[in-house]
């Protein structure tokens, strides 16, 4: 017993002296370590990240096209014409060098008012024509409807002219078609212009490419009207001159059968257009001299496959292909007869359908854009955003956690359900990019429900398109949640001071239908069916710094409680917590009228079609998922025969409230329910009262766990598997600090492996461990873990959390 005492006495001055060996042999090995960092820093490295200058916030958009009602602004809303209804193509161009650069504009015309007669036509007790809608503005009868599309030019300001520069009518389609049974009657050639892209010819001169519709989806039967148009613009002696590609009968452009041309673009010498119907999903066709049309183009694609987005990205020309399983993602070099696809995101992306979740994966890829070394892909109901990597493998970032064939689960990296969070988001709908950040559009479903009674009003906070920008992927801070504001709503909910009128602004731009980045600034334009578009221009600040708002802000929940945390602002004295509360909708697929009588006739008509009518989020736009089980002519038709694909309940939040004014950068909310939602924003405040940006948007729960020890040393196991690490040593390097941050975190030292983990992240950011873009990725988790580290040290969350 006695020797058994003596032993326990003296373990501890072992330990401590074990403890004080183990120090001196780890601050040995960190010089060494730190040593070594300094040789690598006297070498060349690759970049860790793409630079990024300022970001544009809310208030840096302004609206360029406005409302009639606007004081001063000459410009006004549609263009002057109410039934111009999008922005449905926009491109930055200049035609031949020093001709002058200048923005151009595709319109659709009378958009919902054509859309809701093609609508009428296949099941008029669902969709009345005119629709008994107060703020549209429709014919009686579809063939008068002003379907003439237009291509309009933004030239920039010049010496002694407008400081906002000069708009101009180019082109207006012909209205030289005969309506189908009605020979008197003359219709619009194009009613909308759906794609821009610039195209080098064969002689090296440059001509811009417009992809049209026609109006086929008004009419029964087949090649009723001629095919839709591709035109092109050139410069010929000083002058713009615009022709359709030829079309002459009896050829393959001559002969299309469907209404619409959508995404044109250029790849590898070649320039390739999908064609199918108005929904927009359709054929690749592809010609390496497109300017001659007929026979000059062909079916390049596989006959049985539609797509509906591509883009060129890291030597391959990239698709979204539809899928009633799932979308998917191809690839193809677009070389040899046929050409060879590679699937690179799989059906779904992984996600399966649960019924009994309401869970569904989108069947359709609606956008995509090259951001920061990576393709980023939105998708249509569900709106879930992914982003493709260099060497194919893709990560999550919006949307549902799914498991992958192994069993591993997939998480969303910004901790954001589909929609962002918000899911009458119907699409992730355009994306652009600027000094280094990407912006993303979505079109927002509720405003369908703006004028029945009982959803309008539970969503009026909600309708108008959001706009998101993030600088890494990971952190979205919302530009707007209503179309860029409607006075109606004012607080947290709008963050854009720059209101339009009520009449015609915020909720009515529903959707955001275009990008484009020029050196004047990123233009946005969008869809508003009921007053005409609006094209807002975002200019960087002349006044120096903005007062951004709080970055990466996260939560996590400790005993049901929201820790809810963010990096500080510089000059903020306080920060106020605006909150959510989330709630799960369940709605008919589209409102139907406001009686009993009504819906019940409808549901009973749709049953005996073999339509699920408990479905939601299926809407007339773009998305439309209804068909005629026996119209194969069905220009509106989306899913197969019969169907409305949709989710069984969607969540959407309540108006923001301010719920707390704290001083620090952490705020602990109370407890919340097991199975309930929480959305929150950051806003920092200066001493003067001064508010900035809201921070990005957060969920709680985060649908991304929080990240451990585990977690880190599992992304550095992927690297090495994709091989990207800059070089062995740097490998082993990273694995040496990121062991003992670890331990000191096990010995309940939080500031020396915060210490570790921040020598890690200098060496991340100087692009010294693994290469652009994944060194982006691996300082935002470095980041998590550190905050978690120092949340620890004050007592907000548990030492075992970083090991769990």
């Amino acid at each position: 017993m006695t020797m058994t005492m003596e032993r326990s006495q003296r373990a501890p001055r072992r330990a401590r002296r074990g403890r004080r060996l183990g120090d001196w042999i780890s601050r040995v090995l960190y010089l060494c370590a730190s040593a070594a960092l300094l040789v690598v820093l006297a070498l060349p490295a690759p970049r860790a990240a793409a630079d990024s200058g300022t970001p544009l916030t809310a208030d840096d958009f302004a609206p360029l096209v406005a409302a009639p009602t606007q004081p001063g602004n000459p410009f006004t809303q549609g263009l002057g014409d109410r039934d111009n209804s999008w922005a449905w193509s926009m491109q930055w161009w200049e035609p031949a060098p020093g001709f002058g650069a200048r923005l151009f504009v595709g319109t659709s015309r009378a958009y919902r008012c054509f859309s809701r007669a093609s609508l009428a036509r296949i099941a008029g007790f669902l969709f009345p024509y005119p629709p008994p809608d107060k703020d549209q503005d429709c014919t009686t009868d579809p063939s008068d409807l002003p379907l003439q599309a237009e291509i309009w030019t933004w030239t920039p300001p010049q010496g002694g002219g407008d400081p906002r520069g000069t708009w101009q009518r180019i082109y207006q389609s012909p209205q030289d078609v005969p309506v189908p049974n009605q020979p008197t009657k003359m219709v619009a050639r194009d009613v909308g212009y759906r794609g821009m892209e610039v195209y080098t010819e064969k002689d090296g001169t440059q001509s811009l490419y417009v992809a049209g519709v026609n109006t086929a989806a008004l009419w029964d039967g087949k090649n009723v009207v001629p095919p839709p148009r591709i035109l092109r613009i050139h410069a010929v002696s000083g002058q713009l001159a615009i022709d359709p590609t030829p079309q002459d009968p009896g050829t393959f452009m001559g002969t299309i059968e469907k209404g619409s041309f959508r995404s044109p673009t250029a790849y590898d010498g070649r320039f390739f257009v999908l064609s199918g119907t108005i929904q927009g999903a359709g054929v690749l066709l592809g010609s390496d001299d497109p300017s001659k049309g007929d026979d000059a183009w062909q079916l390049v694609g596989p006959p049985d496959q539609l797509f509906f987005e591509m883009e060129p990205f890291n030597g391959w020309l990239y698709l979204g292909a539809r899928n009633n399983n799932g979308y998917a993602v191809w690839k193809t070099k677009a070389q040899g007869d046929p050409y060879q696809f590679v699937t690179v995101v799989p059906p779904g992306a992984f996600l399966r359908p649960r019924a009994g979740e309401g869970i569904k994966p989108s069947i359709e890829v609606v956008s995509m854009h090259v951001y920061d070394g990576r393709l980023y892909v939105g998708t249509d109901n569900p709106a879930e955003l992914i982003r493709i990597n260099p060497d194919d493998t893709w990560d999550l970032v919006a949307g549902t956690p799914r498991r992958s064939p192994t069993g591993a689960w997939i998480y969303p990296l910004s901790g954001l359900d589909d929609g962002f969070a918000q899911q009458m988001n119907d699409h992730i709908w355009r994306q652009g990019d600027r000094d280094g950040y990407l912006y993303i559009g979505t079109y927002d479903a509720t405003i369908n429900w703006k004028d029945d009674p009982n959803a309008g009003p539970r969503f009026r906070h909600l309708e108008g398109t959001d706009v998101y920008r993030t600088g890494d992927g990971w952190y979205w801070t919302p530009l707007t949640l209503n179309g860029f504001g409607d006075p109606r709503d004012p607080g947290p909910n709008d963050p854009n001071p720059n209101h339009l009128p009520v009449e015609t602004g915020g909720i009515f731009n529903f959707g955001t239908r275009s990008f484009a980045n020029t050196p004047f600034g990123l233009f946005l334009g969008t869809a508003n069916d009921f007053y005409g578009l609006n094209i807002f221009q975002g200019r960087p600040p002349t006044r120096g710094r903005q007062f951004l708002g709080p970055a990466r802000a996260e939560v996590e929940l400790v005993q049901h409680q929201p820790v809810l945390s963010w990096e500080p602002v510089p000059g903020a004295v306080r920060y106020r917590i605006n909150r959510a509360i989330m709630d799960q909708v369940h709605l008919r697929p589209f409102p139907v009228g406001n009686d009993s009588n009504s819906q019940n006739t409808a549901d009973a008509t749709l049953n005996s079609l073999g339509v699920d009518v408990v479905a939601s989020g299926a809407t007339d736009t773009e998305s439309d998922t209804l068909t005629a089980p026996t119209d194969d002519t069905a220009e509106t038709g989306g899913a197969s025969s019969g169907q409305i694909t949709s989710r069984l309940a969607s969540w959407v939040y309540r108006p923001f409230e301010t719920i707390a004014t704290v001083q620090n950068t952490v705020f602990v909310d109370q407890p919340m329910a097991d199975d309930a939602r929480q959305l929150y924003m950051v806003v920092a405040e200066d001493a003067q009262g001064r508010t900035s940006e809201s921070s990005n948007l957060v969920l709680a729960p985060m649908l991304i766990p929080p990240t451990t020890f585990s977690d880190l040393l599992a992304r550095m196991n992927y690297f090495e598997q994709r091989q990207l690490y800059t070089s062995p040593q740097a490998e082993v390097r990273a694995r040496f600090l990121i062991q003992e941050a670890s331990g000191y975190a096990a010995a309940n030292r939080m500031d020396v492996a915060s210490d570790y983990l921040e020598q890690l992240r200098q060496q991340v950011n100087y692009g010294a461990v693994v290469y652009f873009p994944d060194a982006k990725d691996l300082d935002v988790v470095l980041a998590k873990l550190i905050r978690r580290l120092k949340l620890i040290e004050n007592g907000y969350l548990r030492q075992a959390a970083l090991f769990s």
